[in-house]
């Protein structure tokens, strides 16, 4: 922990470069560079592998997964989309793709957040047509 500043107590820099650690830091405008890089042909993924990246996976017994690859799978009106929330101390994020509708949405908070709000549900509403 940092300094004290009143009643608040600030973080010492940090990096996400473990070994076996996942994470992401960046500006809403940053990641909508992201998304949409990852929906554009010709971006940063091909088509095909695209659609293999945003697949629900299915398990031997043909049970679903509720995950693509690095991704969580859902649909909000009927569209199917995938997302990612996570957070820690201070901070807190949600991205979501819909690929089929070529849109996305990105929440960031200035708090701490560590479980999947699910905070895009709300928001959502107004982007994704019923």
């Amino acid at each position: 922990m940092g300094v004290r500043t009143g009643r608040w107590r600030g973080f010492k820099p940090f990096l996400l470069n473990g070994a076996a650690y996942g994470g992401s830091l960046g500006s809403a405008v940053g990641y909508r560079k992201y998304l949409q890089a990852l929906l554009a042909d010709g971006g940063l993924v091909a088509p095909t592998w695209r659609e293999q990246l945003f697949t629900e996976g299915i398990t031997t017994s043909g049970k679903r997964t509720g995950m693509a690859m690095g991704w969580f799978t859902g649909s909000l009106n009927a569209h199917p989309f995938v997302s990612h929330a996570g957070g820690g101390g201070g901070y807190y994020a949600e991205i979501r793709l819909y690929p089929k509708l070529g849109r996305g949405s990105v929440a960031l908070f200035n708090r701490t957040g560590l479980r999947d709000e699910r905070l895009l549900d709300q928001l959502d509403r107004h982007l994704v047509p019923r």
